[in-house]
């Protein structure tokens, strides 16, 4: 990811838009195909589960 995407990431969390925090943390870790261990996609999975969102956000960064 690029510094401008990390940057506007900490934006959304300093403005408390957690969730589109963690979509766009999400979307540039697909859209960029980085992979992510086990241990940080269940961290992920649990982010995301305890705030509500739609598991489509995390679950294609699953590792195979």
């Amino acid at each position: 990811m690029t510094q401008n995407e990390i940057s506007s990431i900490a934006r959304l969390l300093d403005a408390g838009e957690l969730a589109l925090a963690m979509e766009t943390l999400c979307d540039q870790l697909y859209e960029r195909d980085i992979k992510v261990d086990a241990d940080t996609w269940k961290i992920l999975a649990e982010v995301g589960e305890i705030m509500g969102l739609d598991e489509s956000e995390w679950l294609p960064l699953k590792p195979k």
